[in-house]
């Protein structure tokens, strides 16, 4: 495999006595450096006079969070593959896209409490409690977070059609050589196209009903509060053994916050449960429904049919044709057996004429 971008977030720090620069960097493409194969391009923290003052000892800290990454797996190594091994790591790329849509960073970053603030006060007054956050606030902030959605499901379905459609044209190109057959391959070529086409469309009607689904936020499944519980039970953990994207937050922190920011932080806990449990859900449904209709329907039940039908129904005539060479091999195969004709009649003459050179050698 090869890697062909990366999105990162990072932040680098140097302590030098009671003085500490930092520098911070929220999602930068690093695609550029990968491919001239160059570094991460931090910028400089300490200037030269404030280096040349430096005495004791340095501390650098780092800390990276790959937010994306983008690799590309080689055709060869495809081809080498059965269908289902080329379909499982389909699957697995598309629960990976769906997970970096938005990193767990992202969801408890202070830019998205910012953005959950926001919502919230333009939204004040409202009915409710003095201070209450409105329900249809966080049922707002998923529905923009589900906008990326669609295109991610509609790239998996695309490439898995590509993925069947190239398997079986390589299948009837084995069977029925377009040299050998060029109207035969031609028309079973077409008649597999059709059927993918077809039951792509049908299937893109699926998903575009389990995308609509996800707009009412439900559900009976324990996951969701089994994930609030276990952030929060998180956050009492000392820092090493918090996950990576709970290290900004503590107990302690959350303490020290505006009762308006502690609102906000458990909202930041429950959409990511949430957001973590429809994930799940969506890919299981987007999965399940893409190998029933693009995979098994068309290859195991439909394909054999209608191909039967495709071939079978045309007449004696139509169908000594489509099991005729092209029109060069005819030629060519005509020319030959001319020539072998030729060949043969010129072998017997010269038989005849060595008889006959016997015959009178004999007589003398």
């Amino acid at each position: 495999t090869e890697v062909k971008s990366m999105v990162v977030t990072y932040s680098v720090a140097v302590a030098v006595g009671d003085k500490c620069f930092s520098h911070d960097f929220s999602e930068k493409d690093f695609s550029g450096q990968i491919k001239e194969g160059g570094g991460w391009g931090i910028p400089s923290l300490i200037t030269e006079s404030d280096a040349d003052e430096i005495s004791g000892p340095v501390k650098f800290e780092a800390s990276i969070f790959v937010e994306k990454l983008v690799v590309e797996q080689k055709e060869e190594e495809v081809d080498a593959a059965l269908l289902c091994a080329h379909l499982n790591t389909l699957q697995d790329e598309f629960v990976s896209s769906l997970d970096t849509l938005y990193s767990n960073h992202y969801f408890f970053s202070s830019a998205f409490r910012k953005k959950l603030g926001h919502e919230v006060s333009g939204c004040r007054g409202g009915i409710g409690l003095p201070g209450a956050i409105a329900p249809h606030v966080p049922v707002n902030i998923l529905k923009d977070l589900r906008q990326k959605l669609p295109d991610v499901v509609e790239t998996y379905r695309d490439r898995v059609k590509e993925a069947c459609v190239e398997k079986v044209d390589s299948l009837v190109d084995h069977h029925f050589e377009s040299k050998l057959y060029p109207k035969l391959n031609e028309l079973i070529s077409n008649k597999c196209n059709t059927l993918f086409v077809e039951q792509e469309d049908k299937l893109a009607n699926h998903h575009d009903l389990i995308l609509e689904w996800e707009g009412s936020v439900c559900s009976s499944n324990h996951y969701f509060m089994d994930t609030v519980q276990s952030i929060r039970s998180s956050l009492s953990d000392e820092e090493e053994d918090r996950p990576a994207y709970l290290k900004q937050l503590s107990d302690y922190k959350i303490k020290l916050m505006s009762n308006e920011d502690q609102r906000l932080v458990d909202m930041q806990i429950e959409i990511f449960a949430y957001w973590k449990l429809m994930k799940k859900r969506l890919a299981d449904y987007i999965i399940m429904s893409t190998c029933s209709e693009l995979v098994n329907k068309p290859i195991n039940i439909m394909l054999k049919p209608a191909l039967l039908e495709a071939t079978m129904s045309r007449g004696d005539k139509e169908l000594v044709k489509l099991l005729s060479a092209d029109a060069t091999i005819v030629q060519k195969r005509a020319e030959l057996a001319a020539r072998l004709e030729r060949l043969c009649k010129a072998r017997t003459s010269l038989e005849e004429y060595d008889e006959k050179m016997q015959l009178c050698w004999f007589a003398e």
